[in-house]
C-alpha cells in the first residue's frame, strides 16, 4: 500500500529510536502502541530529556499521534486537540496554519457524539459565505451530515446534489491507474446515499404510516458494507456512526408523526405497535451494524476499536448472550491473548472456542444467571 511505502520511507530518514519504535508499530497495526510511543516522545520532549530532535521529526510525532488517534476512533481527544491549537476559537480553524489537518478533525470528531452537534451547527452558522463554501467543497459529505441530523431537508439535499456533482468532477481528474485516490473518493458516496434514502424517509407521510419502508431501508443497508480489507477503520467507524444517528432521528420521527394523529380511538393501538415494532428494528440494526464492525476491525487486527464496537453490540443485545455474539467475543478474545493483549492463555481460550464452533449453536444464555456470570465475566468484562 501506499501509506506503508510512506512509514518505510519515513522510518529510514528518521533520527531517533522512537520514532522508528513508533514507525513500526504503525506498519504492524499497532496503532494503541504507537499513540503510547508517541505520547511518551512528546512528553519527554517537553521535559527537556531529549536533545537535538529537529522541527521535521517533531512534526512526526505529533502528526503521528493524531493518526493513531484517528485509527482507534479517539475523537473525543481529537476534538480537544483541535480546539486546544485555536485556543478554543473555532473560527479560527479556517486560517491557513490550521486547515490542515485540525478544521476536519473538528468538524468529524463533533459530529461522532449527538451532544456535539451544536458545536458544528454553531460553526456553520457564525461562518462567512466564503468559509461556508469552502468547508462544502472540501468537506461535503461532514457538512451533509450536519444538515440531515438538524432536519434541514432542503439544505441537505442540495448539499448531496453537490456533493455528487463534486465527485464526478474530481473523479474525471483522476488518472486511470490512481487506485487508492479514486477509491478514496469512492467511499464517500455511500454514506451521502444513505442520508439520501434517510431525509426521503422521514419527509413522507407513507414512509412513517407504516414500518414497512423502514424495514426496506434496513434490510438494504445490510447489503452494503465496507470490503473488509480495503477500507479502513475510518470508513467502517463513520458509517455504523451515522447510520446510529440516521435510526435516532427516524425514531423521533416516527414519534412526532404518530403523536400528531392523536391519542384515541384505533389509532392508540397502532400506534403502540408501530413503536415497538421501530424500537426493535432500530435495536436490532445496531447490535448487527456494531457486530459487522468488531468483526471488521478484528480481521484487520485493529483490537481496541474491534473491543469497542463488540461491547456496543452487547449492550443493543439487551440481557441475553446469543451464540454468534459469543462466538465473536471469543474470537476478539482469542486474537487478542495471542497478540499478548491479554493476560489468559490463548491455548485455552483456543479450545474454548473449538468447543463452542463444534456445537455450531446454543440457546440463548441469560446474562444474569450465576452458572453463567464467570463466562460472561470472561468475554465481557
Amino acid at each position: 500500500r501506499e501509506d506503508d511505502i510512506l512509514l518505510g520511507l519515513y522510518e529510514r530518514i528518521s533520527d531517533h529510536d522512537v520514532t522508528k519504535e513508533a514507525l513500526d508499530a504503525d506498519l504492524e497495526g499497532d496503532f494503541l502502541k504507537a499513540s503510547k510511543v508517541y505520547q511518551q516522545a512528546t512528553k519527554l520532549l517537553d521535559e527537556g530529556e531529549i536533545a537535538g530532535v529537529s522541527e521535521y521529526e517533531i512534526d512526526m510525532w505529533e502528526n503521528g499521534l493524531l493518526d493513531s488517534y484517528v485509527k482507534l476512533t479517539k475523537w473525543k481527544i481529537l476534538a480537544d486537540f483541535a480546539l486546544v491549537e485555536v485556543d478554543n476559537e473555532p473560527t479560527r480553524l479556517f486560517e491557513d496554519k490550521y486547515r490542515d489537518p485540525y478544521l476536519y478533525l473538528f468538524v468529524r470528531s463533533s459530529l461522532h457524539e449527538k451532544v456535539s452537534w451544536e458545536n458544528v451547527w454553531n460553526f456553520l452558522d457564525n461562518s462567512t459565505t466564503e468559509e461556508r463554501t469552502s468547508l462544502e467543497n472540501m468537506m461535503g459529505l461532514e457538512v451533509a451530515q450536519a444538515l440531515a441530523y438538524r432536519n434541514e431537508t432542503n439544505l441537505g439535499r442540495s448539499q448531496i446534489a453537490q456533493s455528487f456533482r463534486g465527485f464526478l468532477k474530481a473523479w474525471s481528474t483522476l488518472p486511470q491507474f490512481a487506485s487508492t485516490a479514486r477509491h478514496r473518493r469512492l467511499q464517500d458516496l455511500q454514506p451521502l446515499l444513505e442520508i439520501e434514502e434517510y431525509l426521503y424517509l422521514v419527509n413522507s407521510d407513507k414512509g412513517l404510516e407504516s414500518v414497512e419502508d423502514f424495514r426496506k431501508l434496513t434490510q438494504k443497508w445490510r447489503l452494503r458494507l465496507p470490503h473488509l480489507k480495503l477500507d479502513d477503520v475510518m470508513v467502517w467507524d463513520q458509517l455504523a456512526t451515522q447510520r446510529s444517528h440516521l435510526l435516532s432521528n427516524i425514531g423521533e420521527a416516527f414519534g412526532e408523526y404518530w403523536e400528531s394523529k392523536g391519542r384515541i380511538g384505533p389509532e392508540r393501538e397502532t400506534k403502540k405497535v408501530i413503536f415497538q415494532e421501530v424500537k426493535e428494528i432500530i435495536r436490532s440494526e445496531r447490535a448487527w451494524m456494531y457486530s459487522q464492525v468488531a468483526r471488521g476491525m478484528r480481521k484487520q487486527r485493529n483490537f481496541p476499536v474491534a473491543d469497542k464496537f463488540q461491547r456496543l453490540a452487547m449492550k443493543q443485545i439487551r440481557n441475553k448472550l446469543d451464540y454468534p455474539s459469543y462466538i465473536a467475543a471469543l474470537k476478539l478474545h482469542v486474537l487478542k491473548a495471542e497478540h499478548g493483549e491479554l493476560s489468559l492463555a490463548p491455548k485455552r481460550l483456543c479450545k474454548a472456542l473449538k468447543f463452542m464452533e463444534e456445537r455450531k449453536a446454543m440457546p440463548e444464555l441469560a446474562l444474569d444467571e450465576p452458572s453463567h456470570a464467570r463466562s460472561v465475566s470472561l468475554i465481557y468484562g
